[in-house]
């Protein structure tokens, strides 16, 4: 999925998937698209229950997240206008993004009403 992208997008990738399966418990990661437009998608409890995703392109990586339409994080730039998904578009990582984008996965994760039925 990662190998027609820049070193950078490939790194920054890697990163958010890095974040996504340290912040939700045990995520199932499904790969969905084509070779350039391909999305890494993750859910808890089968496919269609997506907490978030990642979409790599040649200048930066879009963070999709389900369930964040309402929320304003400081430094954080929620795009889109989809019902159920929004975007941030991530040009780097560094350990200020890191940490409110984590927190934002969180966010997504329990207001996905799937954090409750965790045991």
């Amino acid at each position: 999925m990662l190998a027609p992208f820049p070193k950078e997008i490939r790194t920054i990738a890697l990163g958010l998937r890095r974040m996504i399966r340290e912040t939700l418990p045990e995520p199932e990661e499904n790969i969905y698209g084509g070779l350039m437009v391909a999305n890494a998608l993750y859910s808890i409890g089968g496919p269609a229950k997506v907490i978030c995703g990642i979409q790599p392109d040649k200048i930066q990586c879009r963070l999709f997240l389900h369930n964040v339409a309402d929320v304003k994080f400081p430094g954080i730039k929620i795009e889109g206008t989809g019902k159920h998904a929004r975007h941030v578009k991530v040009k780097e990582l560094n350990k200020e993004n890191k940490k409110a984008l984590s927190r934002l996965i969180g966010e997504a994760f329990n207001r996905s009403g799937l954090a409750n039925t965790e045991k």
